[in-house]
């Protein structure tokens, strides 16, 4: 933790940000905000999930645009780029 911005680092990668006294951030594989404060940015995956998750999904990001893959091993666009 930086006693400085409140920032604390979960693992590589991922952190979580004070953007305010009354609000946090959080950023998983980037480093932008886009300005916002008490949001969540997901940055690109460095690589799609090639096999099917058991008991659940992935959450991931390509060329901005948010994806699940479901256990069926469906993917799903939740939002373009």
């Amino acid at each position: 933790m930086s006693r400085a911005t409140g920032n604390i680092t979960l693992g590589p990668g991922l952190v979580a940000r004070r953007s305010s006294a009354t609000a946090s951030s959080l950023s998983l594989n980037s480093t932008s905000l886009g300005g916002g404060v008490g949001v969540m940015a997901i940055g690109n995956a460095e690589t799609a999930p090639a096999n099917t998750p058991s008991g659940g999904g992935v959450l991931y990001a390509t060329g901005g645009a948010l994806h699940w893959k479901g256990s069926d091993g469906t993917v799903t666009e939740l939002a373009p780029a």
